[in-house]
């Protein structure tokens, strides 16, 4: 993913299969658009409370798993 600059990261098509979990936490934007994500896991965004917006379409999903969205408490756009 590309993350400058701060404090939006962009993993538009990158043929990603989960949610990368070494992103910086300062982020507010998160583009995973056009991936290949089916599942999101309890947790999967656990480390990014800034996080304001998450653009997740375009992907396969067909799991959430409770507890997936939890700790975001600054998202305003999914």
């Amino acid at each position: 993913c590309k993350c400058e600059p701060s404090p939006r990261c962009n993993c538009r098509a990158r043929g990603l299969t989960s949610i990368p979990q070494k992103l910086p936490k300062s982020i507010h934007h998160l583009d995973l658009t056009v991936n290949k994500i089916k599942e999101i896991h309890p947790g999967a965004f656990a480390n990014l409370p800034q996080l304001q917006v998450l653009d997740l379409h375009e992907n396969q999903i067909t799991i959430i798993r409770a507890g997936s969205f939890k700790n975001l408490i600054s998202l305003k756009e999914l």
